[in-house]
């Protein structure tokens, strides 16, 4: 009984497919330290990422925000109360986005990092190219992260 949006993905995403309920998250790992919320082709970077934290000694979790609308208030929530901090990637702008919409939610309790497409323009490319271009490759975001936790070392150090 309302609009809806439909994303249909070249590929399918990370994990296994399984039954679930409309504006239902799924927390595909759980950690203590950070947690990244993603949805589409980042659940995969986010999860790459997470795999890299855990060798520097970052505990990541991870979340697929799988419905922006609604959000899965109750998993949000949890969120919110159980990390630190928070990173959203998304292959988006900014404005309006998921990030923005946490960011605003978290109320400056939790440490929010929006990593989203820059507002501006991006140059032709593969998938991978403009993603890198924008900062939303495993590598980039290791790296910032490492620096905001202060844990670990990133490649760039050692």
């Amino acid at each position: 009984d309302w609009p809806m949006v439909i994303k249909y993905p070249k590929k399918l995403p990370a994990g296994e497919i399984t039954v679930f309920s409309i504006g239902e998250w799924e927390e595909m790992r759980a950690g203590t330290d950070i947690c990244l919320i993603a949805y589409g082709r980042m659940v995969s970077i986010a999860l790459e990422t997470a795999n890299a934290l855990q060798e520097n000694g970052v505990s990541a979790g991870v979340a697929n925000a799988r419905f922006l609308k609604p959000i899965d208030e109750t998993m949000l929530s949890r969120i919110l109360n159980s990390y630190p901090l928070i990173y959203t990637l998304e292959d988006t702008v900014l404005a309006g986005s998921l990030g923005e919409e946490i960011a605003t939610r978290s109320e400056g309790k939790t440490k929010v990092v929006v990593k989203c497409v820059p507002d501006r323009f991006i140059p032709s490319g593969t998938i991978s190219q403009q993603l890198d271009f924008c900062g939303l490759d495993r590598d980039t975001i290791v790296k910032e992260i490492l620096q905001d936790t202060g844990k670990g070392k990133s490649d760039a150090e050692s």
